[in-house]
């Protein structure tokens, strides 16, 4: 399969969500199963694509990171946001880098992805990236930034946090004001049941 990241299809699937099965979906057992993830990972049905790095991410072995980091040049939207959440799972520097970048793909479930797995992983290093985020023209991407920068607790995050307060989206506004929070800036307690 060739990697094509100006040819996007198909809308990106929920997470948690019951996916569609193309009866082509890897099985998960032991490491054995690695070489067959990464045929799916790389086969021609996206939905397959899509499994392989769902399940490589709930297996969380750190030696699929180079295979993850490469799909999210795949084609697919849905591919690049499950192996963006799938880097956020297994985490470690290497993965660090290709999330920064996926702050700017075309796909805002992509972008959104990579900002929630930057949270994940909690690293200084992408304050930068996600105060950038923040004026994100995806709403959901500026609230998972937000929350990404609450969970990181860098300081440098403040000025931007209290900038999103005024945000037109409420969610962004609300998540700002918890990240304040939580990096002991102001702000209000979380909402529960809001």
């Amino acid at each position: 399969m060739t990697h094509s990241p100006t040819s996007p299809t198909g809308s990106a699937p929920m997470l948690g969500g019951r996916a569609e099965r193309s009866g082509h979906e890897p099985r998960l057992g032991a490491a054995a199963a690695l070489p067959s993830l990464l045929e799916s990972l790389f086969g021609d049905d996206e939905r397959a694509r899509r499994a392989a790095a769902r399940a490589l991410g709930e297996a969380g072995d750190p030696q699929a990171l180079p295979y993850l980091i490469e799909s999210l040049d795949d084609e697919s939207a849905g591919v690049r946001l499950l192996a963006a959440w799938a880097l956020g799972r297994i985490g470690g520097p290497r993965a660090l880098a290709r999330l920064m970048a996926g702050l700017g793909d075309r796909s805002a479930g992509v972008r959104w992805a990579a900002a929630r797995a930057l949270g994940q992983i909690g690293s200084r290093e992408a304050v930068p990236g996600l105060l950038a985020a923040l004026n994100d023209r995806g709403a959901l991407v500026r609230e998972a930034a937000c929350q990404a920068l609450g969970q990181i607790g860098d300081e440098r995050a403040i000025a931007g946090l209290r900038e999103a307060l005024s945000d037109r989206a409420e969610g962004v506004s609300r998540a700002a004001n918890e990240a304040l929070y939580h990096i002991g800036a102001g702000g209000y307690p979380p909402r529960w049941g809001d």
